[in-house]
């Protein structure tokens, strides 16, 4: 604690002489942020960022936060290699009274914004915000930050922006793109920012509104009539996923019992194409009904081989987009689809009466996609079928027989041993595994039935065994990503450990 005694007094004022949130600060427990600072200052540093200095040479907004984004990452590992965990602390130039008058409030709130993309998150009901590198913590698991309850006479200068953008959102239900353009040039300059870069009253910007409006050609038609989003638009749309889980109607999301829920991957679509995050290469979305006119990706496939994939991903995914058909999604969201996938799987051999085994959930899976697709690509279904039913038997069963004999080998990662495995009288398989990544569904199915079994006989360290597989994972882009993952397997040791203990 010693270490925020030379702070400013009204830093060292958010905590008591006990080091926990003072009580004002955190009196109403119901919004999110109010309850998760508690015994911060037991750390042994903290770090305070006063400010960044940015030069003012660099003209542009979006290149004046990417360096502001590198500076801050450089400060943060500095912080991390010294002392770990360690605890940041930064003032919300949005909510801070003290900020210098010539500084323009929107810009505050878009520095705030910046914050929240560092994964910075609102002390309390104070006008700071913090971080910890603590994966651990529970502000890791927030997603939006309370509001502080203060008037904020900015937002009067800016209510021609707000009806603006009022228009915008009636826009995105039903209108053509040269109707959005001749609205796009209408835009009240008032500000230097893009038009594309204002926020409205809720913090939403056009960006948003075009990912909760599920329109892929407008979302397409953005991409392209703003070539700057393409490297600025991962600060203006931050946590596109679980806006995406967030805000849509519950009837936008199908259910399919046992809580999961499989969104509809047209608004995957337009999360990727606006936030950046998911999708990497411009794609052609022509198998939703709209023909967009981004440039086609960059990939020489024969016909046959598109042919294969297509059917054989549109089995697993249930995806009729063709985003991932065309191998268009970053690595992590095709695990994310992936698991998803097995959960679905689970769940419609419940409902079939299907077997427990795990190759008797995946074939019954490929046979009710088969069935649902048939009349489309019959013959492409019915010769793919084979292969993948082989492929996964091959792997079921060799993951299952060195689980219970507790032979899975310790010098290399889950994946690489299954690809070596692979049976060599088999290589049509073992080139489909490592095709289509197939892999990911076997392990997830493995491990969701070991949960549920008794088949799993090993000593309850599977992070030894598959540790280096999970950390090896993409690094998620928000809260919500590391959340499903990290607990997911924290559940499974919780599980294994029971099973020690009785």
């Amino acid at each position: 604690m010693h270490a925020l005694l030379t702070l400013d007094s009204d830093v060292f004022n958010l905590f008591d002489q006990y080091g926990r949130l003072k009580r004002k600060f955190g009196r109403h427990g119901a919004q999110k942020g109010s309850g998760v600072w508690g015994h911060e200052l037991d750390y042994n540093s903290v770090l305070w960022i006063k400010h960044l200095d940015v030069s003012t040479t660099i003209e542009t907004v979006e290149d004046r936060f990417l360096y502001a984004r590198m500076l801050t990452t450089a400060v943060l590992e500095i912080a991390r290699n010294q002392q770990s965990p360690f605890f940041a602390l930064v003032s919300s130039p949005e909510d801070n009274r003290n900020v210098p008058s010539n500084i323009s409030t929107l810009f505050c709130a878009m520095s705030n914004s910046f914050w929240h993309l560092q994964h910075f998150r609102r002390v309390g009901l104070s006008p700071f915000l913090a971080f910890t590198d603590d994966l651990g913590h529970p502000s890791r698991a927030l997603i939006h930050d309370c509001k502080l309850p203060r008037e904020r006479p900015w937002l009067a200068k800016f209510a021609s922006q707000f009806s603006w953008m009022c228009r915008v959102r009636l826009f995105f239900i039903n209108r053509s793109h040269a109707e959005l353009e001749r609205l796009l040039r209408d835009f009240p300059g008032v500000s230097r920012l893009p038009s594309w870069a204002l926020a409205d009253e809720k913090g939403n910007s056009i960006l948003h509104y075009a990912v909760i409006s599920g329109n892929v050609a407008m979302a397409d038609y953005l991409l392209r009539a703003f070539p700057p989003l393409i490297e600025a638009r991962d600060m203006f749309n931050r946590r596109p996923l679980d806006l995406l889980m967030e805000t849509f109607d519950e009837e936008k999301i199908p259910s399919y019992g046992l809580g999961i829920k499989l969104p509809n991957w047209a608004y995957v679509v337009c999360v990727s194409l606006l936030s950046g995050i998911e999708i990497y290469q411009p794609i052609q979305l022509e198998n939703i009904g709209v023909q967009t006119q981004s440039l086609p990706i960059i990939k020489a496939m024969n016909a046959e081989y598109m042919t294969t994939m297509t059917s054989t991903l549109r089995i697993i995914f249930h995806c009729t987009c063709g985003s991932c058909i065309l191998g268009t999604i970053s690595p992590r969201m095709s695990y994310q689809l992936l698991y998803h996938a097995s959960k679905a799987a689970i769940t419609w051999s419940t409902t079939a009466g299907a077997s427990d085994s795990v190759a008797a959930i995946l074939d019954y899976t490929l046979r009710l996609r088969t069935s649902f697709l048939f009349v489309h690509m019959h013959t492409t279904v019915e010769r793919e079928w084979d292969s993948l039913r082989k492929a996964v038997e091959i792997i079921v069963n060799w993951f299952v027989r060195f689980f219970t004999a507790e032979l899975l080998p310790r010098d290399g990662t889950m994946c690489s041993t299954i690809l070596t495995q692979v049976p060599n009288a088999t290589p049509e398989a073992a080139h489909y595994l490592k095709r289509d990544n197939l892999e990911q569904v076997v392990v997830s199915s493995i491990l969701d039935k070991a949960m549920e079994t008794d088949e799993w006989v090993g000593n309850g360290v599977i992070m030894d065994e598959c540790g280096q597989d999970i950390r090896a994972l993409p690094q998620c882009r928000n809260d919500s990503e590391y959340q499903l993952l990290y607990f997911r397997y924290l559940f499974y040791l919780q599980t294994i450990e029971r099973k020690r203990r009785v």
